[in-house]
Order: structure tokens, then sequence, then C-alpha cells
């Protein structure tokens, strides 16, 4: 799949602060250090300062690398052209979202408090309303996007749920931004019970539009000039 300078070099900007950042505290980081939060923010592991400050670090460099020629291995990959300014949106926004987390991580390493569920709600909110703002575009393929029985089964399925499906992305994600000041108790139940509604309407509303499509098209076979 073919990609633009600029976007590259994006990721590569992101890699780099990541791994620069985590050098720079090297020196004063302790021995052992928060590795894994739940989502209401409290530590459940800890780890060695190697892990501490390059886990993520290099979690990114390897999902930048699979994000990055995975789709040459996908058997639609043909189709990949018609929404490459999508995927290339879903990619840095992954990267960018993940570099905040390790910024969150990192910060109390230099005495500046970071409220980690607020940073994790917010993010899982931010993914889902890029995500959702490029759903509509993405077409026909193994690895990104909605893929149920239906949407592969149905070419009309397919288009009519991604575009359905971006808008409830968008405002399940917004729903985890405004319960940022809530309790996390609360916020919790909010913004997932929200996310599992969303997912559910997304099933249903698949599987209606297979049924109202008389002809079902597999959505797999599409060749990039269908629109």
């Amino acid at each position: 799949m073919r990609t633009t300078g600029r976007l590259e070099l994006a990721h590569i900007g992101i890699l780099i602060a990541m791994f620069g950042w985590s050098a720079l505290l090297w020196p004063i980081a302790p021995d052992n250090m928060p590795v894994h939060f739940g989502l209401n923010g409290n530590v459940d592991r800890m780890g060695s300062k190697l892990e501490g400050l390059f886990a993520l670090p290099v979690a990114a460099l390897v999902l930048y690398v699979v994000l990055r020629f995975l789709p040459r291995l996908d058997p639609a990959r043909a189709n990949y052209p018609t929404f490459a300014g999508a995927y290339g949106t879903i990619r840095l926004s992954v990267l960018a979202l993940l570099a905040i987390v390790d910024l969150a991580v990192l910060l109390p390493v230099a005495g500046v408090p970071v409220d980690q569920a607020v940073v994790i709600r917010f993010v899982l909110g931010g993914i889902l309303v890029v995500f959702g703002s490029v759903m509509g575009k993405i077409r026909p393929n193994w690895l990104v996007g909605i893929r149920t029985p239906w949407t592969l089964a149905s070419k009309v399925s397919w288009v009519k749920t991604h575009r359905v499906g971006g808008w409830i992305f968008i405002l399940v994600g917004i729903i985890f931004v405004i319960t940022l000041g809530l309790p996390s108790t609360a916020a919790l139940v909010v913004s997932f019970g929200a996310f599992a509604v969303g997912i559910g309407c997304i099933l249903v509303y698949s599987y209606f539009a297979w049924r109202k499509d008389p002809v079902r098209y597999p959505a797999i076979a599409t060749r990039p000039a269908d629109e």
C-alpha cells in the first residue's frame, strides 16, 4: 500500500519523541515503576525501570510496523488505495494516542501528577471519535472496519453499516469525553454502557441492512472501481 512521506515522517517523529523522553527520564526514574493501570486509574502491576520507560515505545514501534505493512497480506489489498486517507488517519491517531498514554505514565516520574483514569477514558473516547470520523470511507477488506457476517456478505450492508457506525462511534466517543468530570465508577458505567449499546446497535443494523439487500454482492469481492 502506497503512503506519503509526510505521513511516515509524522509517525517517525512520534516514535522518536517517545523513545527520547524515556531516555531523558532514565537517570531519575525509580527501579520499580507502574507498568499497567486499571480502568479506574489504579496501578495493578509494577515492573522494572526498563519496562516502565520503554515498553510503550517498543509497543508503538511494533504497532507502526504492523499497521504499515500488514495490508500487503490482505487478500483484499487492492481496495486499500480507495481509503488510503482514512487508513492513514487511523494509523497516525492510534500512534498519537499511544504517545499520550506513554506521556501520562511517565510525567509522574518528573514530579507531575496525572489522573490515569481520566487519561484512559480520554484516549478511548478520542480513538472512537477519530475512527468514527473516517469509518464511512473504509472500503471492504479483512483487517480494518466493522466486520460482521452481514457486512462481509453484502456490499450494501458494509457501506451503510460503516456510515451509521461512524456516527455511533463519534457519539460514544463524545460520551467518554463528557463523563471525564464524573466519579470513576459512574463514568465507567455510563461510558462503557454507551459503548455496549452502540456495538449492539451496529450489529443489529448490519443484519437488517443485509436483509434489505436484494443482490447481496459479497463485500469482500468488491473491486476498487466499485463505489
